[in-house]
Order: C-alpha cells, then structure tokens, then sequence
C-alpha cells in the first residue's frame, strides 16, 4: 500500500485486517452471526463510451473507509484498492446490523507502484491534501482527475446501494480554433507546450464535510509547462483543440480564480512565448469551465459550458462578469439579478455580445447620490444584445437613477438587436429613469427592441422617456429599429430635444396604448399605420420614389385609392402588416425599380403588381379573389424582369405569368382557377417568349400548374408540382406541366403529379395550326408517363438524350427519368 496516498494508524490497520477475514470471529461494529452483506457499486460520472479527453474513464482504483456513524476513527479501510470496470467498481462488506455507518470513497488514476502520486488521503482524519509540488509535473495530465463521494446507511439486513462520485476539483480546459491560422504565421504547433498559473485555489479538503478552509489558506498554483492535451472540447457548438487542461482544488459553492496561460513552441524567439491573463474566472466544484477562442492568432472569447457529465448550475452571473472583464459571449440559460454588489461593466476595448435567450435581467439596488443605478456599463468596450425569442428582458427595479444601458466614453458602445428593456419608478416619487443613457461621446446604436419606462418623469406628467443623453456631456443615440411605448424616439431628448431616430428612418405610431403618449415603432422609409398615412405617403413616393414600410399593426383597406399606384422611381416597400382591397382597379404599377418585402399579408381583387420595370418580392403572402381574370404577379414587358423569393401566392387565376424574365426561388404558388368557373388559368405561364426558372418551389393548381406558350423556355428544378381536382364532384384537374405553340419546359428534377393522365403533356394548345410544345426531360418523377398529343394521338415522350425512363415501384409517382447507365 501507498503510505503516501493512504495514511492509517497501525493499530487501525491491524484491526482492518483482522475484521475483513472470511474467519473472523468478530464483525465491525458486533457479533458474528448478526451481520449483513453490504454490497456498494461506486460509478463514476462519466461515460465509458465517450472514450473523450477529461471524461473521468482515467480513474481506475476505487478506496473506501467506513465508520460507525458520526465517528472518524475508521472501523474498516481498503486493504486492497479496487479496480473499475467500465467506470464501475463494487465491494461487498460484513456489517453489524441494526447498526449505522458513515462510507468514505475516494477514486483516482493511481496505485501502490505510482511515485508521484499528487494526492494524500488520510481515512483517520478523512482529508485529502494535495502536493501541488508532484501537480507541477502533472499540468495538461487527466490523470490527475480523481473522485470521492459519501453516504450514510442504516444496516437492517442485506444492501445493495449505489453511490455515484463527483470530482472534488473544477476542471479548467482552455481551448483554440486557430491552429491552422497559427501553423500558418511561423508558429510551430506540433511543439507547443503551455503553462497555467491559478491563484485562489486549496491544498486540503475534509472529504466527509466537503469544506476546503479559510479564505486565506488560498494559494496560487503553477501548472508547469507541458506538451498540450490531444484532443478537443466543444462549447457553444464549436469545436476547440485543447490548449491546456487542469484540475483546481475549490470550494463547493460558486467562486472565482485568476488565471495567467503561456504558452511556447519551443523557439529561443520571446515572441513565441506569449502569456494571457484572464481575471476573474468562474469555478465550481464537479463543475467544467472552458476558456475559448481564437486564442493563438486573436482575442480570446470566453464562455462558460457545462458538460452532461457534470452538474449543472447557472453561472451566468460570474460568465457575464469573466465576458466583460475579458471580452466574450454569454448565451443565459437562467433568470440572474444584477446587484450594486457587482454591476457590470465594460472597459480595456473588450466587446461583450449577450444572448438573452428568452431569460431575465434584473437590476436590484438605489441610487448612490453620484452615478445612479445600471445594469450594464461601457466605458470603454463594446455590448451588443440579442434575443431571438423576442422574450428577453433587462429589467430595472425601483430606484432614484436607473439606466439599465449606459455607454460612458468616446470609445464605448451599445448595439441593442433585439430583446424588452424596461425602468420602473421610485417609490418616493423622484423618477428620472431611463431604459439607454449615453455621455461623454458614447454611443448607442438600437436596430429593435422594445422599450418602456413605466414611470413619469418627476415634475412633467406626459413625460417617459425611454432614451435620454446627458445634458453637459451628451453621448449618441441612434435608433434603427425597435418599439417604445409611452415614449416617440423622434421626440429625442426631454431636455435637448432633436431627434433619436436615424436618417432615412420614421417614427410611426401604431397604437394609442398605453396612455397618455401610445406606442411607437421605428421603420425605415416613411412609416405606414393607416390610410391616411398611406395617402400622406404616395405624392412622395411616386415623384421621387424611396422607402416605405407598413408596420405590423396596420390593416389597410386601400380600394378607396381607385386607381393603380404607379412607380416611376426606385421604390423599397416593406410590408409587415395587412392591406387590403375589394376593387379591381387598384394594384401596383412597376415602371422602375420596386422592392416588395416583408412578413405581411396583401390581399388584392385582380393584381398585385403589373410588372414593366425591376421587380424583386422578399417573402410576404399575397393572393387574389377574381376568378374571371387577372394576374396576381404579371411581366408585362419583354425587358421587365420578376424575381420571387420564398413568395407565397395564392391566386384565384393566374398567380404568376407574362413574357420577359421571371424567376421563382422558393416559396408556395396556388391557384384556385377551374373552367367550372367559366373561365379558367393555369397557376404559371411563360408567354411571348419568356424565359423562366422555378426552383425549390412547391406549385399547386386545378386547371393546370404550370405551362410554357409562345417561344417561352421554362426550366424547373427541385419542384413539386400537383394538379388537382377541384372537389370530387369536378373532373378538372389539367397538367402539372403543359408545353404548347414551341413553348419549351426543361425538366432538372422535382415530382410531378395530376389527377388527369398524362400529367404532363406537349400539345398544340388546342389549335391545330400551332406548333407543338416540347419537353427536356433530365430528370423528375411523375404520377403517369408525360406525352405529346398530336393528330389527336398521344404518345409517349422521349427523354433527352442520355436520359431514360424507370419505374419507381411508388403508387403515387411510378415513372422516373434517370441517366442512361
């Protein structure tokens, strides 16, 4: 045995002996003949599958102490230490029932032949002591992993009990993504070692209690240099090659370490030996932190992470305060409260990005008398917020001078994306709240958000203001985007006045909620709510053209316009809320450059747009209600040209036609037209010689989906087309592709279905003096085998050449176009 490592009296040790043999004539703690079988399983956290770097699997010898219950004198200790097997290992002990005992475990990497074992156990006074002089020579070695748990039982007949062990260290893993950029500049990273210096870490720990001693009892440790980890980690979903990996003796709550990384490839040149230091790092015990970064070549960006393996707890706090100090990016996992304790705060031109992820912020606290209340600070630095749920919040309490956001300095910055900020009042009525203050030349940049101060100004009733700079020493707000409720960012400030919101930009009112001032939303372009503005809008918009955004709130009815819009200038419009019209006469006329985009619904009687210029459609649902006529999206134009992204149509005629130039990437195009109407269209048609491509879309039609006439060249790519019946009493489902009058349709790939067969067909669009349509077919698979009508005989059409048919054994799509083998 290991003295070293396993410290017990003699006397102890004789009796251990004695009372584990298979003929004692004395059990622990009683009388042979009243004893039961304990049998323990110690597993340890890890996975014996994962076969990763740090995963504990390096500890292989279990060793135990057991004690009658709330003594520290050992009556049994390990004579021989047991192995694990597969991250397992099992004893099984002769107790004295109706007895309880105290259990010790400790696990490590270490045997009785090791003679640099870091590690003292002592079961008699149930410490672990650790000699960070052998450590030295251990830095970037799993090896020095190691676990102990406890447990307390109660012997009233035969146990079989479980105990998992957790580390009584933090894991301290540093990592880098550049080694390929760093290989590149000359440094030689297949010789790179790395040394860690940590300050506020513990020698002894009382394994029964779990505490580690005084405060002052720190030390500050050097992990000597080494040849770095092989292996790598991920956090935040990136993958980092180890640079260097520690075990620090901590406490069991939260706290945090200096640290001081170096590393070297072994060169005499000074500037391949390059040291960082990283204040304030968060540890905790059984807990794994992970440094990470572009580290070799650039800054470093610090994070937390905590793996499956270990315990889980927010360290969002302590990751915010490591970010800011260091520079990083935090993504909250819980709710936190920011106290006047420790703030955070920015400086030293570090950028702190923070993910609110739909969690909570909360500024506590009172106004000091000098420089108020905030829950984040940039002096000199850079804070970007973000939130994709929309449901994040920076939240301040009650106090005399609250500014969650405060940019203090020529070189500081705020860059609010999205995410609630939100003030509250004092209760002694002196308010001067604000969600963003700037000064001294800080600047803010907001691009969304909403924003609300729920308290008067003190002395002016009507008074909210979201935003404010200071008055002796301004800084810059600059307002992109968002919404502010009880608060018009073009007001400005509420004693400077101006202007927040940026040029080319408006502030446009969308509710009158809450009172007395309503909610307003920042747009680019001219901001749109309800007609009158709409009105108010156009004489600009069609002589000089410009931007212009509907908001989400409005719902429009335009047909009193009774005219179409014309644009004769580059135009952008973007449309995230509703408009609407009942009468045929109004649409859109594009003789220029028009932009459609946006998340909102239009909802037209015979056209959207009439196309005779540049037409680009963003996203947006669009559709139409006259099934005599119309076109929802027309190319009126040989030289106009129509682009759809991601478009949703749904048309009752032709949702999209014309000649010129028309492609459509994405989205779901739908017509409802049927000759049970009288009159009938297809969902698409190229004419007049058009060229037009459809990719990545999905088509649905009656009448028929897609057709190319007249010279147009059609191709389609990744489609899926269907032609269906109106309802079961109408026959009058046509082609799910329709080629006719030397209109040509190119087939890459895609499905192609109809309730009539052929579901593809050429023809003569029913005119015999007409040429025939063709196909190309590359590719596809269809519900029947296209063909070619002509003489009023249908056949089988040839695929392209080096191409063939195959059947598919698929009910629903049988007939496939392959390349010939």
């Amino acid at each position: 045995m290991n003295t070293k490592k396993l410290l017990l009296h003699a006397a102890v040790l004789a009796t251990m002996l004695t009372s584990i043999s298979c003929s004692q004539e004395e059990v622990a703690g009683g009388q042979a003949g009243d004893e039961s079988v304990v049998t323990f399983t110690a597993q340890l956290p890890g996975s014996p599958q994962s076969k990763a770097i740090g995963d504990g699997m390096t500890a292989n010898t279990l060793s135990y102490a057991v004690y009658a219950q709330g003594t520290t004198t050992p009556l049994i200790t390990s004579e021989d230490e047991v192995k694990f097997t597969n991250g397992q290992a099992t004893i099984s002990l002769r107790l004295a029932s109706g007895k309880s005992y105290d259990f010790l475990f400790w696990a490590d990497a270490y045997d009785s032949e090791d003679v640099n074992v870091p590690y003292t156990v002592d079961f008699n006074t149930q410490t672990l002591t650790i000699d960070y002089d052998a450590a030295k020579t251990l830095s970037n070695d799993e090896r020095r992993d190691a676990f102990f748990g406890t447990t307390t039982l109660e012997v009233k007949g035969a146990v079989n009990g479980n105990v998992t062990l957790k580390r009584p260290f933090a894991q301290l893993n540093i990592g880098t993504n550049d080694m390929e950029d760093a290989a590149n500049t000359g440094l030689n990273t297949r010789a790179l070692k790395t040394s860690v210096r940590v300050k506020n870490v513990y020698k002894n720990l009382n394994l029964m209690n779990g505490e580690v001693g005084k405060v002052e009892e720190a030390v500050t440790v050097t992990f000597e240099e080494n040849n770095i980890p092989k292996g790598q980690f991920t956090a935040n979903g990136n993958t980092y090659d180890y640079l260097a990996l520690n075990y620090l003796l901590v406490g069991t709550d939260k706290g945090v370490v200096d640290c001081k990384f170096t590393y070297t490839d072994g060169a005499t040149n000074d500037s391949k030996t390059i040291s960082k230091t990283i204040s304030n790092v968060p540890v905790q015990r059984n807990y794994r932190t992970n440094i990470f970064g572009s580290i070799l070549t650039g800054a470093v960006d610090l994070g937390i992470t905590i793996d499956p393996d270990f315990d889980t707890y927010d360290h969002n706090y302590e990751e915010l305060l490591l970010a800011a100090q260091n520079g990083g990016s935090v993504t909250l996992t819980e709710n936190i409260t920011i106290t006047d304790e420790a703030p955070i705060v920015i400086d030293n031109g570090n950028t702190l990005t923070v993910d609110l992820n739909g969690k909570t912020i909360t500024r506590t606290g009172e106004d000091n008398g000098s420089n108020g209340v905030w829950a984040f600070r940039v002096n000199n630095g850079t804070l970007i917020l973000n939130d994709a749920t929309g449901t994040g919040t920076i939240n301040g309490g009650e106090g005399l001078e609250h500014s969650m956001l405060w940019a203090n300095g020529a070189n500081a910055k705020i860059i609010i994306n999205s995410g609630n900020y939100t003030v509250g009042g004092n209760p002694n009525g002196n308010n001067y709240n604000v969600c963003v203050y700037a000064s001294n030349s800080g600047s803010v940049e907001i691009y969304g958000g909403t924003f609300e101060n729920k308290a008067a100004q003190t002395g002016s009733a009507n008074l909210y203001p979201a935003l404010n700079v200071s008055n002796g020493s301004p800084g810059t707000i600059t307002v992109y985007g968002g919404t502010f409720k009880n608060y018009d960012p073009a007001t400005g400030d509420d004693n400077r006045g101006g202007s927040f919101v940026a040029t080319d930009y408006s502030s446009v009112k969308v509710s009158d909620a809450p009172t007395p001032n309503g909610t307003y939303q920042v747009v680019r372009g001219i901001g749109i709510a309800n007609l009158t503005d709409l009105q108010n809008a156009l004489a600009t918009l069609a002589s000089e053209g410009g931007e212009l955004t509907i908001v989400e709130s409005a719902d429009i009815d335009i047909s009193a316009l009774n005219a179409a819009l014309k644009i004769n200038h580059p135009t952008t419009i973007t449309i995230d809320g509703t408009i609407t019209s009942t009468n045929e006469s109004v649409q859109l006329r594009n003789n220029s450059e028009l932009t459609i985009q946006g998340n909102g619904t239009v909802s037209m009687a015979r056209r959207v747009v009439e196309n005779y210029g540049t037409l680009t459609v963003n996203g947006g649902t669009f559709s139409t209600s006259v099934n005599n006529g119309g076109t929802a999206f027309w190319n009126n134009s040989e030289d106009a040209v129509m682009t759809l992204n991601n478009v949703n149509v749904n048309a009752s005629f032709f949702a999209v036609a014309g000649s010129g130039e028309i492609n459509i990437n994405g989205g779901n195009i739908s017509s409802t037209s049927s000759n049970k109407y009288g009159s009938w269209a297809y969902c698409i048609r190229a004419q007049e010689g058009a060229t037009m491509v459809i990719k990545d879309a999905t088509i649905k039609g009656v009448q028929g989906c897609i057709a190319s006439i007249e010279g147009s060249y059609l191709t389609v790519e990744n489609v899926d087309v269907q032609a269906r019946n109106s309802d079961e009493s109408h026959q009058d489902a046509f082609y799910a592709l329709y080629a006719a009058s030397e209109g040509i349709i190119e087939v890459i790939s895609g499905k192609f279905y109809s309730d009539r067969t052929p579901c593809c067909l050429a023809s003569n669009d029913d005119n015999p003096a007409n040429p025939l349509g063709e196909f190309v077919l590359k590719g596809g698979r269809y519900s029947s085998t296209p063909q070619v009508l002509q003489n009023r005989v249908y056949e089988d059409w040839t695929p392209a050449t080096g191409y063939q048919y195959a059947d598919t054994e698929d009910e629903t799509y049988p007939v496939e176009i392959v390349a010939e083998p």
